[in-house]
């Protein structure tokens, strides 16, 4: 898959950018990953690697939940493992990442280095809006001396947007 800027993705009318909006407007114009051409139920795992992206446990879908629905027909990305747990292993080009997701509990992000340690954690904003759509929870994170990073919830969660 040839990466897409955002403006030539905003000329595409079946993928939802509305959670770019809410990053700095230096990042607005970064490459975005784009989850549309994933086929439903298909595990995800090296597609993205030529964009710098490894994911474990990650299964393509399009909600059927309207509170998981911002644009009808979206793909995004569901933990497939039992715990509610997905992975991603950035390669050393990717420098950051901000993560766009949705769920009814806080998003929680760990990292590892690449000898297992444990970096830190991180726990998503869950902003309470009066709408019948989850909130979009975004985190940001520096993936310097990164080798693994893990999201994980409470509830079922999906992962809408990445932007590099």
């Amino acid at each position: 898959m040839r990466p897409l800027s955002v403006s030539e993705l905003k000329q595409r009318d079946d993928i939802n950018l509305s959670w770019v909006a809410a990053l700095p407007k230096s990042m607005q114009a970064v490459l975005t990953v784009d989850f549309q051409d994933l086929k439903p139920l298909e595990p995800v795992t090296c597609q993205f690697e030529s964009r710098g992206l490894v994911f474990e446990d990650a299964i393509a879908l399009i909600p059927s939940n309207p509170r998981f629905i911002c644009r009808s027909g979206q793909s995004v990305l569901m933990p497939a493992h039992p715990d509610n747990t997905l992975a991603i292993e950035p390669q050393p080009m990717v420098q950051r990442l901000y993560l766009c997701g949705r769920g009814t509990q806080p998003i929680v992000v760990k990292t590892w280095d690449a000898d297992g340690n444990l970096q830190s954690t991180q726990t998503a904003d869950l902003p309470q809006l009066d709408s019948p759509l989850l909130p979009c929870q975004i985190l940001k994170l520096s993936t310097e001396g990164i080798h693994r990073i893990e999201l994980s919830s409470a509830a079922p969660f999906t992962l809408e947007g990445v932007a590099l």
